[in-house]
């Protein structure tokens, strides 16, 4: 695959597989080994997960989200709707929940939690709720966080 250092991050996708190593760079690899596409995040730090019928990819960093085509890896969007502190995707394809940062006051406005359309950028404030760290298994409506280092099912968020 080139100059991509160990993935520290690994997920299938609609057309094989995505990987993000500690540089912050991404590729999509075919079933076959072929290169699909590659993409470099602006830093390292970056955590990956693919939405539902692995179409699109999402890297939160930075606070923000960068949103791929799972596999070209041509970029879909790049915003911080709010300072990310994790990211659910939801039933829709293109429909992400965001855990926001806490406002620095309580006076601060800013929603805890954001329903999110990565394509469009529509967003809408949700209640804040508590929600496990979690993610979503590709192809199911189940959602899984670790445990003792092994999987377990977790909340929908």
């Amino acid at each position: 695959m080139g100059d991509i250092a160990p993935p520290e991050w690994l997920s299938g996708h609609a057309g094989g597989v995505l990987a993000l190593d500690a540089t912050g760079q991404l590729v999509s690899v075919s079933p076959e080994g072929k290169v699909l596409g590659q993409a470099q995040v602006p830093g390292p730090g970056g955590r990956l997960s693919v939405g539902p019928g692995g179409v699109l990819a999402a890297v939160e960093w930075g606070g923000g989200v960068i949103v791929y085509d799972a596999r070209t890896l041509e970029l879909v969007r790049a915003e911080a709707p709010c300072t990310v502190e994790f990211l659910w995707w939801l039933d829709g394809a293109d429909q992400v929940l965001l855990a926001c940062a806490a406002p620095a006051s309580p006076d601060a406005p800013g929603p805890a939690s954001l329903r999110f359309n990565v394509r469009t950028g529509a967003r809408e404030a949700v209640p804040a709720g508590t929600r496990a760290p979690a993610r979503r298994l590709s192809g199911r409506a189940l959602y899984v966080q670790g445990c003792d280092g092994f999987p377990c099912t977790a909340s929908p968020p």
